[in-house]
């Protein structure tokens, strides 16, 4: 695995470390500020060092290990658009 790689799993493994120390952590959709006055500094650090990508996934990773439903990674951007069905639709005729 690359470094970016690494780092992703490593991040997920301090959430989730941190999710089994204290369940309550599991159920806020996005723990970073609690994880980030719990931790100790050398986590913390790692935390800052994410990027927003990295953040998201890891959190999901760590929610699957506990059996929760993922949340949604904040730096993903949907774009929803009205009517686009409809006019897919209208032009296939």
């Amino acid at each position: 695995r690359d470094g970016y790689e690494e780092f992703s799993y490593g991040l997920a493994r301090i959430i989730l470390e941190a999710f089994l120390a204290d369940p309550s952590l599991a159920q806020v959709d996005d723990p970073y500020d609690a994880l980030r006055e719990r931790l100790p500094a050398e986590r913390v650090d790692h935390l800052r060092d994410a990027t927003g990508f990295q953040w998201g996934w890891a959190l999901n990773a760590a929610r699957r290990c506990v059996e929760l439903e993922p949340v949604a990674n904040p730096v993903l951007l949907t774009i929803n658009v009205p009517n686009m069905g409809k006019a897919v639709a209208d032009d296939a005729d």
